[in-house]
């Protein structure tokens, strides 16, 4: 036994160092858009373009690695199919009124 009364010169195991999660970009905006295009007055042209990029950077996504963002491609996917179904209904909605 040493001087400290414990046992010394144990090896030290650490966790290994974190490494920063970084997100593809286009899932990202794929899903600031099928936020905005909730917003019945844009969600027509907004959903659109927030399917499309949602498809395209679904395509792109792995589910591990140097670019994540499959669940955040797929929101703005279905947040855009949802605003582009809601805007539908209010200009169908609002053409419906103004006619009678």
């Amino acid at each position: 036994m040493g001087e400290g009364g414990g046992i010394q010169n144990l090896p030290s195991f650490s966790s290994p160092p974190d490494v920063p999660v970084s997100f593809h970009g286009p899932a990202i905006a794929a899903m600031v858009l099928g936020f905005i295009s909730l917003m019945p007055p844009l969600g027509i042209v907004v959903g659109f373009v927030g399917v499309v990029v949602g498809a395209t950077s679904l395509k792109h996504c792995l589910p591990r690695g140097a670019r994540r963002g499959n669940a955040m491609a797929i929101t703005g996917i279905v947040c855009s199919s949802v605003g582009i179904a809601l805007s539908v209904f209010v200009v169908w909605l609002f053409v419906l009124i103004t006619d009678t």
